[in-house]
């Protein structure tokens, strides 16, 4: 019995050990590409600045890329937040002045939404944008100002009755959403 106990245990550290092995090659193939993953998104983010200048689009921010071309929000909108979010991290990696103007610039975008409170989704809009701003450029008080400004504002949506903060504003069909 106690040869069969430490036959298996053998085993297994044996497999464990190639897993371990597996995966530790997985992280150095994952880590040789990411100089390849930020060159491309640096180059996508240039053409997305590029054309939303070309058209003059400077109130707005991008959402998404459907059928060869992109589709903007308000700074309201719930993804606004995202491409200013990527824009930090571009400039955290590369360190390019260029990456941390561009952050600025479009998280600046974000500023007359902070006391915004048509929904929840203010950690996604100011957290990607003023937060990683001053995780990664530096900025104080001036940003944290804008992020409790939006906390704030997401207090607002507070239901002490519910002990819920509301989701949206959906009276036609739900008289509380919320979503996790």
């Amino acid at each position: 019995m106690k040869t069969r106990i430490i036959l298996g245990v053998l085993c297994l550290s044996s497999a464990l050990l190639r897993a371990a092995d597996g995966a530790a090659e997985n992280e150095r193939r994952l880590a040789a590409e990411v100089p390849q993953v930020f060159a491309r998104a640096e180059a996508q983010a240039r053409l997305l600045i590029k054309e939303m200048d070309a058209r003059g689009v400077v109130t707005e921010l991008p959402r998404s890329w459907t059928r060869g071309t992109y589709k903007t929000e308000p700074p309201t909108g719930w993804t606004t937040g995202f491409f200013p979010g990527s824009l930090w991290y571009l400039y955290a990696y590369t360190q390019k002045p260029e990456w941390k103007a561009a952050a600025e610039a479009w998280t600046a975008r974000l500023e007359p939404a902070r006391h915004f409170t048509g929904n929840h989704d203010m950690g996604f809009m100011f957290f990607c944008s003023y937060g990683n701003g001053i995780k990664y450029g530096g900025h104080g008080d001036d940003y944290k100002a804008v992020i409790v400004d939006a906390a704030d504002a997401l207090a607002t949506r507070w239901s002490e009755k519910m002990g819920l903060i509301r989701s949206w504003d959906e009276p036609r069909f739900m008289q509380f959403p919320v979503i996790i």
